[in-house]
């Protein structure tokens, strides 16, 4: 039996992540069994991202630290794993209740902080982990760090995307938003997870919306990103309360990016959120910081892709960047 772990409480406990261990599932034989730790609704998100082996396992106060003896009690009656993978940093520690000698693998998805670099190093170093990065850039971070260089590898793992194509709306079909007008502007908010959109607080992310001149546009977000509600607010002060869409799906991309206009990439989108950018084949505008332009370097030199930069992440450059494209969206529905 192959072990997969992963916390609900974990920055990588999202769509995308979920995702990633569907599509191991499906791809490894064997049987397989994801451990969610915490609440009900991640195990439901999971059985609905098709993982068909799911349990849950209660953790007293949330703590990751007392997840191991809840894990023990669980897995005594079933066979010692072959592997235990885990899925977020706050189940790094459950792999203790496993025999030594098990292979534990690490899968990091987003880009990692300090505090996630320390932890992993005490981790890879007494409990035997290697770590897959699903990029160079996410490596080299875990390495400067000082993680152990020949335990960090990169899983340049492709997240399959085709359910994209078949969610776009056709030529003259309704806005999925809820807008039959052409001449609107939908903007999707895209990071990882999809409600931590921390490049765009709400007075930057109001003053985007009010600043994009000559095109009716609004902006779709999770109903969980942060400052969601004083945005709203700050809209509803000068009387355009509807310039802001909640979109739960945003937490499966996937499903919802092809019904945009464009989406909105965060300063801190991974590279599971640019992928599904770029397979939704929508513009995407992005700010024009390091992490994105490493990201998003070889799609900029294809034609399939349409990426607008803005200069930076002030809410002026931001709207400058949105109003290009919306008014080239207009123009092109036009013809």
């Amino acid at each position: 039996m192959i072990l997969h772990v992963i916390h609900d409480r974990d920055r990588q406990a999202c769509g995308t992540t979920l995702a990633l261990i569907a599509q191991a599932v499906r791809d490894t034989p064997g049987p397989h069994l994801l451990l969610v730790l915490g609440g009900s609704a991640l195990a439901h998100a999971a059985r609905n991202a098709g993982i068909p082996a799911v349990e849950r396992v209660g953790v007293p106060f949330g703590h990751p630290l007392l997840a191991p003896t809840a894990v023990h009690r669980l897995m005594h009656p079933r066979p010692e794993p072959e592997e235990v993978h885990c899925w977020s940093v706050k189940a790094l520690s459950t792999a203790a209740v496993f025999r030594p000698g098990t292979p534990r693998v690490f899968h990091l998805t987003q880009q990692p902080d300090a505090v996630m670099c320390r932890r992993l190093q005490r981790l890879m170093l007494h409990a035997g982990y290697d770590a897959y990065a699903l990029t160079d850039r996410q490596r080299r971070a875990l390495v400067d760090a000082e993680l152990p260089a020949g335990r960090v590898y990169v899983d340049d793992v492709e997240l399959d995307v085709d359910a994209i194509a078949s969610s776009g709306r056709s030529a003259g079909q309704r806005n999925a938003y809820g807008s039959s007008d052409d001449a609107d502007f939908t903007v999707a908010l895209l990071s990882e997870p999809a409600w931590s959109a921390a490049t765009y607080p709400p007075a930057i992310a109001a003053s985007i919306m009010q600043e994009v001149t000559g095109v009716e546009t609004r902006l779709v977000v999770h109903p969980k990103q942060a400052g969601r509600a004083d945005m709203q607010a700050m809209l509803d002060s000068v009387g355009r309360p509807s310039l802001l869409i909640q979109e739960e799906r945003l937490d499966r991309p996937w499903e919802v990016l092809a019904s945009a206009d464009a989406v909105l990439l965060d300063a801190g989108a991974g590279p599971l959120a640019v992928r599904t950018a770029l397979h939704a084949g929508v513009p995407i505008i992005a700010p024009d910081v390091p992490a994105l332009r490493e990201l998003l370097g070889d799609a900029e030199q294809s034609a399939e892709h349409r990426i607008t930069w803005a200069v930076d992440t002030r809410a002026r450059n931001l709207a400058h960047a949105m109003t290009t494209v919306a008014r080239e969206h207009v123009e092109a529905v036009a013809v």
